[in-house]
């Protein structure tokens, strides 16, 4: 969906090294949303500012009538809140015009990667790579929620620089945190893995539940451990998995977010179970229920002056070179 004609061909273009796929072209909003109806697609590349319904409300529309649907959103603007409706809306990725081909494919690709595995396994999978435990709860918390109660299935793993010496108080309180959220904890394998075996550890769970999404703790976090969950999980993405940076209590002062998810009405769940940390006495500061509504709050200041979660988008440069 584009009204500009030189910039719909040029992605026609774009489009031509993928001669799987039929382009079909509209200049506005209210045909694609009779084209959405119509029939179902494989794609859809949406302008968000053309004449009729726009981009957003032609997104929501697609989403709904078929979750899976990988959606690409274009726009000439730069601001944020262009960028954070268009995802709120259901876009898959955004790209900024000019377009490049290299970056545009790669994109189309992954989309098409994710969107194909959701369809095989029937729902979407989230993996939340924590390097020290609890690290998943304070950082995608609530994140995880939403996405838990909308069906998606959702696993906290656990990727521990020193599996030989966890605490039996600790390892339950975060079992009981998974629980309270009603999300999955995959402990076994990570965690009877001996030391410096993560990046095997990761590769085995991408293959075994090929997740749509991965969070993991911010780039450049000073803590040893959680950087090196990172770079595991960054180094088994294979292409086709979108890998979200969360917040720590070590990430460093330039983290930057992109990303805000509205998590007020799960902040109480959220705190509760951290609070499985205290009760079991193994409270660390950097769990503090409290803190985590600091960090809402604080972010919030990009999102409506909500209660958010702050992700950073990690962009992959192998993610280009494997599509």
């Amino acid at each position: 969906m584009e009204d500009a004609v030189d910039h719909a061909l040029l992605v026609q273009t774009f489009l031509a090294p993928l001669p799987e796929f039929e382009v079909t072209h509209t200049q506005d909003g209210d045909q694609a949303l009779q084209l959405i109806e119509q029939r179902d697609w494989d794609l859809l590349i949406a302008d968000l500012n053309v004449p009729g319904a726009d981009g957003f409300t032609v997104i929501r529309a697609a989403k709904t009538r078929n979750r899976h649907l990988p959606v690409l959103a274009t726009t000439a603007y730069t601001q944020e809140h262009y960028w954070d409706q268009a995802f709120r809306s259901g876009a898959d990725q955004v790209m900024v015009k000019p377009l490049r081909q290299e970056e545009f494919l790669a994109r189309i690709r992954t989309m098409l990667g994710s969107a194909k595995r959701a369809r095989a396994t029937g729902r979407e999978t989230i993996v939340v790579a924590e390097g020290l435990l609890g690290d998943g709860v304070m950082g995608c918390g609530g994140t995880a929620l939403i996405a838990s109660r909308t069906g998606t299935r959702v696993v906290l793993l656990p990727l521990l620089a020193d599996p030989l010496r966890i605490d039996a108080a600790e390892l339950e309180a975060a079992k009981v945190a998974a629980r309270g959220m009603g999300v999955g904890f995959k402990v076994a394998e990570a965690l009877v893995s001996a030391p410096g075996r993560t990046a095997e550890v990761l590769h085995r769970v991408v293959a075994e539940l090929a997740p749509t999404t991965l969070y993991v703790p911010a780039r450049g976090d000073a803590h040893a451990a959680r950087a090196a969950a990172t770079r595991a999980a960054t180094e088994a993405g294979d292409g086709q998995t979108r890998i979200l940076g969360y917040q720590t209590a070590t990430s460093p002062a330039g983290f930057a977010p992109d990303r805000f998810v509205d998590v007020r009405e799960q902040l109480p769940v959220k705190a509760e179970a951290l609070g499985a940390f205290r009760k079991l006495g193994k409270a660390r500061r950097d769990l503090d229920p409290a803190m985590a509504r600091a960090y809402a709050r604080y972010w919030g200041r990009f999102k409506d002056f909500s209660e958010v979660e702050a992700f950073e988008l990690i962009q992959d440069e192998r993610m280009t070179e494997n599509a």
